[in-house]
């Protein structure tokens, strides 16, 4: 999911990656405070991704944190300003507004992220994000 998306989510991919603020740095070495983070699931994990740079090239590798264990799976739902769901982000088409016309593009923002765990023992737990505009 490398790009310079500031959050992408779902697609298939079992996972979401985003840039979130608030890194610290009491050492104040020269460095963003800015960071890139990821959750995905792999051989029944759920796990923590970062990585030490925001710009990185193919083969930066992140650093895996293994969060929960006997996670059977994960789906992810994006709710955007007009009020629709869906499964990835950004969506693959933004509907166009029919009338009136504007010089500025029809732009989806992301209002709330819905996270679905399927954790053996326990079912399935669900909870809803809402972000800041």
């Amino acid at each position: 999911m490398i790009g310079s998306k500031v959050f992408l989510g779902g697609g298939g991919k079992q996972g979401i990656e985003f840039t979130r603020g608030g890194r610290r740095n009491p050492a104040g070495f020269p460095r963003s405070s800015l960071q890139r983070i990821g959750y995905t699931i792999q051989d029944g994990w759920l796990l923590r991704l970062s990585w030490r740079v925001l710009d990185r090239a193919q083969d930066s590798a992140p650093i895996s944190q293994p969060l929960l264990d006997r996670v059977d799976g994960v789906i992810f739902r994006f709710l955007d300003n007009a009020g629709v769901w869906h499964d990835q982000w950004p969506p693959e088409k933004t509907p166009q507004p029919v009338s009136p016309p504007s010089p500025f593009p029809a732009r989806n923002l992301l209002l709330a992220v819905e996270v679905n765990l399927d954790i053996q023992n326990f079912g399935r737990i669900t909870r809803l994000y809402p972000l800041n505009q």
